[in-house]
């Protein structure tokens, strides 16, 4: 069924598919390239850090390139309150952990997960811990975090033959995990190393995407349909998705609750979607323009959504949705896809794009 086949080919591999000692305690690998909107147009090249150029007068926005040296993909994820940003490169097709420092500094040492075939890092949390997924020898992966003093601790939950995290929040780490029989599991990993199980009672597939204050948010899959669930801090699980949808996959929750995602209609259009905190009232919304579909990602705590969505021609566009509803889109000067993955609450953003050649390069997109 192709709304289960791109269960995560929407949300991650379109989004993700594919660690901190500061300074003294790691070496610098290579640089970003802080440049104004308007003149984002070859790839980023590596240079010293510097200031943001004088914004544009058509877009005041900035933004800081990341491209690892010898990389031939950069994507970037996730950007914690400091502006620091994670992912990873690819050089060879392997893949490797990096952070970003918010002056456009890549740090590369001591990213990787030893003994790695391939390390992805996804998320980064307030006090520089990141965590990902490495895959070992066998070709199996596993969910990983890297403290700020660079000591990695690998972790599965009990039965996972393959375990994949989305993001670090305050120490807590939302995924999935296939057992024996492929079926999978959501999963919600503490900051004592405590890892609890969830299920969705009538789910088959059960993938937990993001938490906030206690509370985890993912969707399920029951047989027939995708909806969405929440799982709030007393245990207590909520479903809920869009009457006559056949996908509804919900992926940020802000800290009072608020949720965001996206559904199908009867017609198979995708539109983002928001819950509102408590009574859970139901926003539909569509990008002006949009005839592919319209993708939210992440949403900060004053309910601004970024995502993706496509025109006509199959062209991929990032947008911002602010609280009061109006829309803003944007690409990057000379890319034919750009992802939105990430905003904080400096409503700083972060993802990656695709110029002509098909190369992925991070940016960070500053307000």
């Amino acid at each position: 069924m192709k709304g289960y086949d791109s269960l995560k080919l929407r949300s991650l591999a379109l989004l993700r598919t594919g660690l901190l000692a500061f300074c003294a305690a790691v070496s610098v690998c290579g640089v970003g390239m802080s440049v104004d909107a308007a003149a984002l147009h070859t790839h980023a090249g590596v240079s010293a850090p510097g200031k943001p150029a004088t914004p544009s007068k058509n877009n005041r926005a900035t933004y800081t390139l990341f491209d690892v040296p010898g990389s031939t993909d950069t994507e970037l994820y996730d950007n914690n309150a400091a502006g620091n940003v994670t992912g990873f490169y690819r050089i060879a097709g392997v893949a490797h952990g990096f952070i970003g420092l918010a002056d456009g500094t890549i740090i590369t040492d001591g990213m990787d997960f030893p003994g790695a075939t391939n390390t992805n890092t996804y998320g980064i949390d307030d006090d520089n811990s990141v965590a990902g997924t490495y895959t070992d020898a066998q070709g199996r992966p596993h969910g990983y975090v890297r403290s700020p003093d660079g000591n990695f601790t690998s972790f599965d939950p009990k039965g996972s033959k393959a375990t994949d995290i989305y993001v670090i929040h305050d120490g807590y780490i939302p995924g999935d995990y296939a057992d024996k029989n492929g079926r999978h599991h959501g999963f919600l990993r503490a900051p004592n190393g405590g890892i609890e199980t969830i299920d969705v009672q009538e789910a088959t597939d059960t993938y937990a995407y993001d938490v906030s204050n206690g509370r985890v948010v993912g969707y399920y899959f029951d047989g027939t349909t995708i909806r969405c669930f929440l799982r709030n801090s007393d245990g207590r699980i909520i479903t809920f998705g869009v009457e006559n949808s056949p996908d509804t996959e919900c992926v940020s929750i802000d800290e009072n609750g608020a949720v965001t995602g996206y559904y199908s209609d009867s017609a198979g259009s995708y539109h983002g979607a928001l819950w509102s905190a408590k009574k859970m009232k139901l926003t539909s919304f569509d990008v002006p323009g949009d005839t592919g579909g319209t993708y939210p990602n992440s949403m900060n705590n004053s309910e601004t959504i970024v995502g993706e969505w496509e025109d006509a021609s199959g062209v991929v566009h990032s947008f911002i949705r602010f609280r009061n509803g109006k829309i803003k889109s944007y690409d990057l000067k000379g890319s034919t896809h750009t992802n939105a993955i990430d905003i904080n609450d400096s409503g700083e953003i972060v993802g990656y794009y695709y110029d002509g050649f098909r190369q992925r390069h991070g940016y960070q997109r500053t307000p």
